[in-house]
C-alpha cells in the first residue's frame, strides 16, 4: 500500500507529526512498514481490536528515523492480534520540514 491509500502526507512539518488513515488488516496479522525522511524522527504503528480503531491491542511498534536513511518496521505474524492499525510519522527537526519517500505498507 502506497502513502497516498494509508492517508499519509509526503511532507511532515517541523517538530510535527502525521497520522494515516484507519487501515484494516484484512484478516492478516503481520505487517511492515518502510520509509525514508529527510529529516530524524520516528515512525510508530498502533493495533486496535476494533474496526473504528478505539480499543487499542497493546503499546505501539516503533523505529527510530535518521534522516535521509531508509527506516522500516515489522509486526511478526501472530505476535499480536488485531483488526485494524495507524501509522504515525514524526519530524523531530525543530528547524526544517520531512518529506517522506519509498513509503510502503506490507500486510500479511
Amino acid at each position: 500500500l502506497p502513502a497516498a491509500t494509508v492517508g499519509l502526507a509526503a511532507t511532515i512539518p517541523e517538530s510535527g507529526s502525521i497520522t494515516s488513515s484507519i487501515i484494516n488488516a484484512l484478516g492478516f496479522s503481520s505487517l511492515s512498514v518502510g520509509l525514508k525522511s529527510t529529516q530524524a524522527g520516528q515512525v510508530s504503528v498502533q493495533c486496535y481490536l476494533d474496526g473504528a480503531a478505539q480499543a487499542p491491542q497493546g503499546a505501539p511498534v516503533s523505529a527510530t528515523l535518521t534522516a535521509n536513511t531508509a527506516a522500516y518496521l515489522t509486526l511478526p505474524g501472530g505476535s499480536l492480534l488485531f483488526s485494524t492499525f495507524v501509522i504515525t510519522v514524526t519530524n523531530t527537526s525543530g528547524s526544517a520540514a520531512a518529506t517522506l519517500s519509498n513509503v510502503a505498507v506490507l500486510i500479511g
